[in-house]
């Protein structure tokens, strides 16, 4: 849908169930997570002005869409646990260096070659570390905790603005009321 004058398009493909959209940084290439008939899930690109989805990653292969130092990528781990880096705009994926088993990448710079990512995407404060993708480099960015943590269950990692100076995240909060009944019968 347009966000000012412009016509509704809809965007599809035979056989496609699609699980999540985002728009590439050409603005007119979606990349799309979604299954082909009763298939695994993958990532795919797909043109709006028309054409079939091409594939990205290999099927199975989940992670996330991130933009690492001007370029388009997923980001995810392949069948052998590596993370790699798979160019949109096809070319065989990078594999990522410093990534342990645990951490789970967030995001990626648009004007650097960094992945940002958490050792525990349970945790509460959430740390999140910057990773160089060429170097391997770890260091510590920033530990998102809310103003008012009372009732946090869970938080949502973080997207960072491209000067790294503010991010948004979703929290979770549970409440509840605790009752005392004496003198029961």
């Amino acid at each position: 849908m347009p966000t000012g004058i412009g016509q509704t398009k809809t965007v599809t493909a035979p056989k496609f169930h699609y699980r999540k959209a985002s728009w590439a940084n050409d603005g007119h290439t979606l990349v799309v997570r979604a299954s082909e008939s009763d298939r695994p899930l993958r990532f795919w690109v797909q043109d709006t002005a028309g054409g079939s989805p091409r594939a990205v990653t290999p099927e199975g292969v989940d992670g996330l869409f991130a933009t690492v130092n001007h370029s388009d990528y997923v980001c995810a781990r392949d069948a052998t646990g590596k993370v790699q880096l798979y160019p949109i705009d096809g070319g065989n994926p990078k594999l990522v260096a410093g990534v342990s088993d645990s951490d789970r990448v967030v995001g990626g710079s648009p004007s650097a070659e960094i992945l940002y990512l958490t050792p525990d995407i349970a945790a509460i404060p959430l740390q999140v570390l910057k990773l160089n993708i060429r170097t391997g480099l770890r260091q510590p960015f920033v530990s998102v905790w809310p103003a008012d943590p009372a009732g946090i269950a869970g938080l949502s990692p973080p997207i960072f603005t491209a000067d790294e100076k503010r991010y948004v995240y979703t929290q979770i909060r549970v409440f509840s009321v605790l009752y005392i009944a004496t003198g029961l019968k």
